[in-house]
C-alpha cells in the first residue's frame, strides 16, 4: 500500500475550519474583547445598528439585497476604544463580506 503524501500549510494558517474556530476562540480569550462584547450597552447598541441598517452594505453596492447579521467597526475597537459605540465607524456587512474583509486583514497584517 503506497504511503499517503503529507500536505503541509502555509505556515501561521489554520487550514480546517476546526483550527479556524480554535484561532477564532483564542483571539477572542482578551478579556477587554471579551467584556466589551458581551455587554448589555453593546448588544443594545449592535441591535439598533442592525434595525436601522438590516442589508449588508456591501451587497448593497454589488447590486444584491442580502440581510445583515454583523456590525463591523471601521476601526478595531482594540485600537479606538473610544469609537466602540460610535456607529459613524460602522458598517452593516453579512458573513461571507466580514469574513473576506477579516481575511484581508489577516492577509496585511504579515
Amino acid at each position: 500500500m503506497p504511503k499517503k503524501l503529507q500536505v503541509h500549510k502555509p505556515a501561521g494558517r489554520p487550514n480546517t475550519t476546526k483550527e479556524r474556530h480554535r484561532q477564532f476562540k483564542r483571539d477572542r480569550t482578551d478579556k477587554a474583547a471579551q467584556a466589551f462584547y458581551t455587554s448589555a450597552r453593546w448588544r443594545k447598541c449592535r441591535k439598533a445598528f442592525l434595525d436601522a441598517n438590516p442589508l449588508c452594505a456591501e451587497c448593497l453596492k454589488e447590486g444584491r439585497a442580502v440581510s445583515a447579521t454583523i456590525v463591523d467597526h471601521g476601526i478595531e475597537v482594540k485600537d479606538r476604544p473610544d469609537l466602540a459605540l460610535n456607529m459613524e465607524h460602522m458598517t452593516a456587512l453579512c458573513v461571507s463580506h466580514h469574513n473576506a474583509k477579516t481575511g484581508r486583514k489577516v492577509c496585511e497584517a504579515r
